[in-house]
C-alpha cells in the first residue's frame, strides 16, 4: 500500500508513520523538511510548503497514493488546495480533525452536532479564523466538495509524554509546587485519548470502509474534580483550585465552562476498541511525574 503523510514528525504523527512502515505500508512523508525524523531510510521524503498551492502541485503533480492522511489541514483553503491537487490521484484521505468543531453541551456529543455537509463555506488560511472554525469550514470543504472518500478523525484532547503543548505538565506541576489551579467547572465532563491509541487508529481507519466524520476518544468522559484528583493521588499533593482569575490570568489548560466530551457510539459499532482512560491516565501521569519535565 502506497501511503503519503502530510506532516508526521511530531507528536502521535510519528508514531503514525512508525505503525504504517511496520505494517509494510510504502511511505512518503512531505513536510517543509526542518524538522529532523527518526525514519531513517524507511521512509521516502518530499519537501513542501502544505499551504501553498503551487508548491504542492509541483510536488504531487506525478504521484498517486492508495491513502492521504493530511496532519497540516487547518483551514477551508488547505482543505481546497488538497482537492484540487489530489483530484484523480488518490484512493482515500484522511483528515485529522478535533472535537473542538462542536460547542460545549452537557451532553455527550455525537457526530450528527455538527454537520459538514450543510455547513457554509468560506475561505481563507489558519490566521483567518479560530482554531475551532477553521477545522469546522476544513471538514465543511472536504465533505462537500472532495471526489475521493474522506474519513475526519474528531480527536479530543490528545496526552501523552510526547506531547510538545505539556498542558497536563502544568496541573502536575501545580500539584507539587502547591499552586492553584484556575478552574471554572470542576464538574465539567472531558474526552482524552492517549497519542498511542490516537496513532492505532489512524493506522487502523485506512481500511475502514467509512466516509464521513467519526468521533474517537477513550470510553467514558471524565471530570475535572476526577481528573485532579488522580493526580493528587499520584503525586501526594492536593491540587488546590480557585475559580477565579486575576488580571491577565488564564485559566487552566483544560478548564471550560460546561462539559465537553464526545460519544463514541459509532466507533463502538465498527467493533473497534479502545481502553478506559482509567487504563492509561495514570501511568501517563506517573511517567510525566518520573521524567520530570
Amino acid at each position: 500500500m502506497k501511503i503519503l503523510v502530510l506532516g508526521g514528525t511530531r507528536f502521535f504523527g510519528k508514531k503514525l508513520v512508525n505503525h504504517l512502515i511496520e505494517e509494510g505500508a510504502a511511505v512518503t512523508v512531505a513536510t517543509r523538511g526542518k524538522t529532523e525524523d527518526p525514519f531513517g531510510n524507511r521512509v521516502k521524503r518530499i519537501v513542501v510548503d502544505r499551504y501553498d498551492k503551487a508548491s504542492m502541485q509541483a510536488a504531487f503533480r506525478n504521484e498517486t497514493y492508495d491513502v492521504v492522511y493530511d496532519q497540516l489541514c487547518y483551514a477551508p483553503s488547505d482543505a481546497h488546495d488538497a482537492i484540487e491537487v489530489f483530484r484523480d490521484q488518490i484512493g482515500r484521505y484522511i483528515f485529522t480533525s478535533t472535537q473542538a468543531v462542536y460547542p460545549y453541551s452537557e451532553k455527550a456529543l455525537t457526530e450528527e452536532d455538527f454537520n459538514p455537509n450543510t455547513y457554509v463555506i468560506k475561505y481563507g488560511r489558519r490566521a483567518d479564523f479560530s482554531y475551532n472554525e477553521g477545522k469546522r469550514l476544513a471538514e465543511a470543504v472536504l465533505f462537500q466538495n472532495a471526489p475521493f472518500p474522506v474519513i475526519a478523525v474528531r480527536f479530543p484532547y490528545v496526552l501523552g509524554l510526547d506531547d510538545y503543548t505539556k498542558r497536563l505538565n502544568t496541573y502536575i506541576d501545580s500539584a507539587l509546587r502547591g499552586e492553584k489551579v484556575p478552574i471554572e467547572n470542576l464538574h465539567a465532563l472531558l474526552s482524552f485519548i492517549s497519542s498511542d491509541e490516537a496513532a492505532r487508529f489512524l493506522a487502523f481507519a485506512k481500511g475502514m470502509e467509512w466516509n464521513g466524520p467519526i468521533n474517537v476518544a477513550s470510553p467514558a468522559s471524565i471530570s475535572h474534580q476526577e481528573l485532579l484528583s488522580m493526580i493528587g493521588e499520584i503525586s501526594g499533593q492536593q491540587i488546590q483550585v480557585t475559580s477565579t482569575i486575576g488580571e491577565g490570568g488564564s485559566w487552566s489548560a483544560y478548564s471550560s465552562p460546561e462539559s465537553w466530551h464526545m460519544d463514541c457510539s459509532k466507533l463502538l459499532g465498527t467493533g473497534y476498541e479502545l481502553p478506559l482512560i482509567g487504563d492509561w491516565l495514570p501511568k501517563l501521569i506517573e511517567g510525566i511525574m518520573n521524567k520530570g519535565d
